[in-house]
């Protein structure tokens, strides 16, 4: 569900790693390896790193951060044996300029941009659980995520997340629609919604991530027109408004921006409801 609010998140950060480490690390993490390492957080815009996060690498590719010790001593550290005297140095700078309370043994993996293989929708449910809502600043540069791209950063909106589930559904080969729901009055510059209802065993399912006070998976039903007039009844309610436009559309044009992806919708399908 598109909102208003606004939410500052940068995704831009860099973590740096000294020269004398990074190819092997790069090596490790392209190999699909957890790679552990010290990092005291002066090559970043922070002081700490939390478990979870994703950054750049000067390389071009993305680390996750999936676990965080602290050592207070660096001869505690479980590699600082076997480290030379240049990583030495580099982490007693490091320890000087951010002081050891900051000083962490990180644990990191390759953020992968790849379709997991899901095999329910409870399972793609359960997934999508890692994707946070996108509360983007700008409408007019705000270009849908593909699949992928969507994966890779963990943030979206439901226009996004419709296509991600559509992926999924056709690999099922689930009967399913995707619906593009908005105030039925043009002057109205109300939030927009788009959602997936599917087929199974002859009931109507509604499948909903995006929309965090309904995530869930709601049925059974006896009709795609049942499972709309649900999930109408709830929208309308929600943004205040009399009625809504209800269209069931089609997988959209590539790398179109929000306003674009409306239009197109509006203009190219012709099969609706109004609730």
């Amino acid at each position: 569900m598109i909102s208003t609010n606004i939410l500052f998140k940068d995704l831009t950060k860099i973590i740096t790693f000294p020269k004398i480490e990074w190819k092997d690390i790069k090596e490790r993490l392209i190999q699909g390896k957890i790679v552990s390492t010290t990092r005291n957080s002066c090559g970043v815009k922070k002081k700490i790193f939390n478990v979870n996060e994703i950054y750049n690498t000067q390389w071009g590719s993305k680390i996750e951060i999936i676990k965080v010790e602290y050592f207070k001593d660096p001869i505690k550290i479980p590699t600082w044996n076997k480290m030379n005297s240049t990583m030495h140095k580099s982490i007693e700078y490091g320890i000087k300029m951010c002081g050891t309370d900051n000083l962490q043994w990180v644990h990191l993996k390759a953020v992968e941009n790849k379709l997991p293989i899901l095999t329910t929708p409870k399972e793609l449910l359960k997934f999508m659980k890692l994707i946070k809502y996108d509360f983007h600043t700008d409408e007019e540069k705000y270009i849908i995520k593909s699949p992928e791209q969507l994966i890779q950063s963990r943030l979206g909106i439901c226009y996004d997340e419709v296509e991600l589930e559509r992926i999924y559904f056709n690999f099922w080969k689930y009967q399913f629609k995707t619906f593009f729901i908005y105030s039925s009055d043009p002057k109205d510059e109300k939030p927009t919604h788009t959602f997936l209802i599917f087929k199974k065993n002859s009931q109507y399912f509604w499948f909903e991530h995006s929309w965090e006070n309904n995530r869930g998976i709601h049925g059974p039903f006896k009709s795609y027109r049942n499972s709309v007039n649900f999930v109408g009844n709830i929208f309308k309610h929600s943004i205040g408004v009399k009625s809504v436009n209800v269209i069931d559309y089609n997988k959209p044009k590539d790398n179109l921006k929000i306003r674009d992806f409306g239009r197109n919708i509006i203009h190219n399908n012709n099969t609706g409801y109004l609730i």
